[in-house]
């Protein structure tokens, strides 16, 4: 049995956050602030371009910033990329930012956004295989065409809000 609204205890009350002040005052601890005796942090130097690949990398100027561990090639799905491991995300990523990484680009698909659009404007249109079958679907075409709203969205492709700040900017 549900409960009546007089016995709510928090619907339909103000709640205070409990990380307000922490957030506020600097003091609360992200993921990206959190450290254990002897962690090492890695950060990658990604390819631009899906699918690229490393072609050869001078790591020499990255290898020479104090707290740098190990500099390596890793696969990616698609692709590679240059893993450098530190002390700290900071001095990590001083270090990947000396890196001199040369892509090879040869694997890469060669798309643009025009060539997408289209494409998807295609498979769009194209006969699909409904999930649900439910209703009139016939109701549609018998409304008169001035009587309907019609409307085509394009939204573009875009990454997922991150959970914690970016870390791709030069921190020199």
């Amino acid at each position: 049995m549900l409960k009546t609204p007089e016995a709510f205890r928090l619907i339909g009350r103000p709640v205070p956050r409990l990380d307000s002040a922490e957030k506020c005052d600097g003091s609360f601890v992200y993921a990206i602030d959190f450290v254990l005796p002897g962690m090492k942090v890695a950060v990658l130097a990604r390819p631009e371009v899906f699918g690229a690949s490393v072609a050869g990398f001078d790591d020499s100027a990255a290898r020479a910033v104090p707290g740098v561990h190990d500099i390596f090639e890793i696969p990616l799905v698609r692709g590679s990329a240059v893993a450098v491991v530190a002390d700290g995300f900071w001095t990590a990523t001083r270090a990947r930012y000396l890196l001199e990484v040369t892509w090879d680009m040869s694997g890469v698909e060669r798309v643009d956004s025009a060539e997408l659009s289209e494409r998807y404007l295609q498979l769009v249109r194209s006969p699909g295989k409904p999930w649900l079958d439910q209703g009139e679907t016939s109701a549609f075409d018998r409304s008169a065409a001035d009587s309907r709203i019609e409307a085509e969205f394009e939204f573009p492709y875009l990454a997922h809000g991150q959970m914690e700040p970016l870390g791709d900017h030069d921190p020199q």
